[in-house]
């Protein structure tokens, strides 16, 4: 057998191919799914500005006395 510069005969060289086309054998065995229990759903669409006004909430903490609550948000300007 043909030896590699490694030492290993050349033989070894093809077992991590052989491993890669079985395990992507094996994952092409599930298409044969029932295609009927995959759900579709129809995503919303956004306008840039709905995008850009979006406000981020995080940061709560209660007060001692728990009758607030504190949280911060990265909103700014006036309030409607």
């Amino acid at each position: 057998m043909t030896r590699s510069p490694s030492g290993r005969s050349a033989g070894f060289r093809f077992v991590p191919l052989l491993a890669t086309v079985a395990l992507l054998s094996a994952c092409g065995a599930s298409e044969n799914l029932d295609l009927e229990r995959h759900v579709t759903r129809d995503v919303p669409q956004y306008t840039l500005d709905q995008f850009l006004t979006t406000t981020s909430m995080g940061g709560a903490s209660f007060s001692p006395d728990g009758s607030k609550i504190l949280v911060s948000s990265n909103q700014s300007g006036i309030l409607f």
